[in-house]
């Protein structure tokens, strides 16, 4: 579906307000610029709540220098209490959520306003990153290219909600019973919200053309921890309590297969060369052309994008990402399982 965005939907008479959104903790390296970039908006009616989650840095004093509704939180509490704390003083029917290492070109108001103006019954949408980030290291362009190939080619409809980039009308949001604060670290609360949110009925659409800049830097080590502690184990988690599963966005079968098969096959590989070493090129062989098949379009991508060696590069990493994902899928189930254990024996 090609979504167009009406030029002139920002009169500033008819133009529903937005509530910008911004919870932040310890953000001084990227909070003034996703501040400044929002305030570059041409959009005539909206305002921006700023959410202190008890900062230990300068922070908050970075936010009171700007034009932005500063709200400081009693104690630290998380990302989901911070943005239903900012939800209560908002003034706008659209909320929009961004992350304080976000920044927003000029337009992306006006896209979100059309998008809502031109489909009464669309309760939620999010948008993407754009194809490079902020940061120029190759950890963190490996890690854009991924999500924004990602919600380039995902489901449309979604079932799920995003907070880097996310709006949704009041209504939807207090329906739904806004964040579960019991989520105190930023991980899979706006999932979680998405999830409810599908099952009030609710019509939430990714728009991809909805683009913002990311501005933070992964090293490999805090990628890979982001990607296990505050994605992999929380999301399987909550997929096995809630009982939903959907072949979209992280979670294509592509996906799927390609975890599966170096899971077991890679392994299997490593270890006939010991066993069977004669079969050892054999079985990597295998492996890596299936491999290379399920990910061929982001490969192709990627390679048109960055040329031919960074995509070598980036396949590796594919690789890399999808082993630790795995694993990280594997410790979320057992940890659900055993918390239902536990659970079932307090009850008894």
């Amino acid at each position: 579906m090609r979504i167009s965005f009406s030029p002139g939907i920002n009169d500033m008479f008819d133009a529903p307000k937005i509530s910008v959104i911004v919870p932040f903790y310890n953000a001084a390296a990227t909070l003034a610029r996703c501040l400044q970039s929002l305030l570059r908006s041409g959009y005539q009616n909206f305002e921006i709540i700023a959410v202190d989650d008890r900062s230990t840095d300068n922070s908050a004093a970075i936010a009171s220098h700007y034009s932005v509704r500063l709200v400081q939180m009693i104690r630290r509490s998380g990302a989901a209490a911070a943005r239903n704390i900012a939800v209560a003083a908002a003034e706008g029917d659209i909320l929009f959520f961004v992350d304080a290492d976000v920044l927003v070109p000029p337009g992306v108001l006006e896209k979100i306003s059309s998008c809502f103006e031109g489909e009464p019954a669309l309760d939620a949408l999010f948008g993407s990153y754009t194809i490079f980030p902020a940061a120029e290291n190759f950890t963190s362009i490996y890690k854009n290219l991924v999500h924004h190939h990602t919600h380039l080619t995902s489901e449309k409809h979604a079932s799920t909600f995003w907070c880097g980039c996310g709006a949704m009308r009041r209504r939807a949001f207090e329906k739904a019973k806004g964040f579960r604060e019991s989520y105190t670290a930023s991980s899979v609360e706006d999932i979680d919200l998405g999830y409810r949110l599908t099952k009030t009925g609710a019509q939430i659409r990714l728009v991809p053309e909805i683009r913002v800049v990311h501005a933070k830097k992964y090293q490999l080590w805090s990628l890979i921890r982001s990607d296990v502690l505050d994605r992999a184990i929380p999301w399987t988690k909550l997929m096995a309590r809630e009982n939903i599963f959907k072949f979209d966005l992280n979670l294509k079968l592509s996906n799927i297969i390609s975890g599966i098969l170096l899971a077991v096959f890679l392994p299997l590989a490593l270890i006939s060369v010991w066993l069977l070493p004669e079969l050892f090129a054999y079985f990597l062989g295998v492996v890596a052309a299936f491999y290379f098949i399920l990910n061929f379009r982001i490969w192709w991508y990627v390679c048109r994008i960055k040329g031919f060696f960074f995509s070598l590069l980036f396949l590796l990493m594919y690789l890399i990402t999808y082993l630790y994902s795995v694993f990280g899928f594997a410790i979320g189930f057992f940890s659900y399982l055993l918390e239902g254990a536990g659970g079932a024996k307090n009850k008894a």
